[in-house]
């Protein structure tokens, strides 16, 4: 069986006999082999059936795994955005884009997909989380029990509502008044 690392050395000697993969970047190529890879991880540990082969038409979605500039800021990973705020790769071109918000943190991954005859990016960004303050001027504790519905720490005490015990009453009286109805009258229908 081969290895994703086989894969990949089987991808160059394709991209020489299959003129239709040059079009393509090589970094979702190489994505198409860890999914694949995935697909036989899954089936030989039981959770799912034998992968189903796919043409390169069936595919929904494409991976870049890297996004922007390489760390010395001269040259591009495979996607990046342009000057003029467009999506740039080298071989596909500029492609205009819709942001619905703006994108905090470093873009890691980005996702093409197609949904409905449109196209969407994903972006997976790492961003710092900076944990918000809570005050504890205003804290107070909450005992919830059975007999009192809540007690708090300053002493209010909330009484059980017993909505359970309140519903049961009214069946009981209705329950009692379709006993004495005759089975299928209309009035047992009201009921």
């Amino acid at each position: 069986m081969y290895t994703r690392s086989d894969m990949q050395k089987q991808q160059v000697i394709d991209k020489k006999r299959y003129p239709f993969l040059k079009e393509v970047p090589s970094q979702p190529l190489q994505e198409v082999f860890l999914r694949l890879e995935k697909a036989y991880d899954g089936f030989f540990r039981g959770d799912v059936g034998y992968p189903k082969l796919k043409k390169y038409k069936d595919y929904n979605s494409f991976t870049f795994p890297q996004f922007g500039f390489k760390p010395n800021g001269k040259h591009r990973f495979a996607m990046s955005f342009a000057e003029n705020g467009k999506l740039y790769n080298k071989r596909l071109g500029e492609m205009d884009i819709h942001l619905h918000r703006p994108i905090e943190g470093t873009i890691k991954q980005l996702i093409i997909k197609r949904q409905s005859k449109r196209w969407y990016a994903i972006f997976s960004v790492e961003r710092q989380v900076v944990p918000s303050s809570i005050t504890i001027e205003n804290a107070i504790g909450i005992d919830v029990g059975l007999n009192k519905y809540a007690a708090l720490s300053n002493e209010t005490v909330f009484e059980n509502p017993r909505f359970l015990l309140q519903k049961e009453k009214l069946l009981k009286k209705a329950q009692r008044n379709l006993s004495k109805k005759k089975k299928g009258s209309a009035n047992y229908k009201k009921q």
